[in-house]
């Protein structure tokens, strides 16, 4: 079973993998319909634009999934570990019997 942690992992990978991906892929997009369309370089420059604006769109999603780990790992290190109920040495007033 996947923690949380692993899930968040995850899922900012696949992020960074897309948000790299978006410029090549409109650039090669652009450029397949500047072929089709004979249409130089016209094409190449809105699929430049638009992949760079995925790109910029994908990187302002991820970094809401950032600072949500960031305030979740920050309130994970501000809360006091339990205490072990069994464990003698830590209740308070008793003593260690083999003194």
């Amino acid at each position: 079973m996947k923690s949380g942690l692993d899930g968040r992992a995850g899922k900012a990978y696949q992020r960074a993998l897309e948000a790299v991906l978006a410029i090549p892929l409109g650039i090669g997009i652009g450029y397949v319909i500047d072929g089709r369309l004979e249409s130089s370089p016209i094409g190449l420059l809105i699929g430049a634009g638009l992949g760079f604006a995925a790109f910029v769109r994908r990187l302002v999603s991820m970094r809401g999934l950032v600072e949500s780990a960031a305030a979740e790992a920050a309130a994970a290190e501000s809360k006091p570990e339990p205490r072990d109920s069994e464990n003698p040495k830590d209740a308070p007033g008793e003593t260690d019997p083999g003194k």
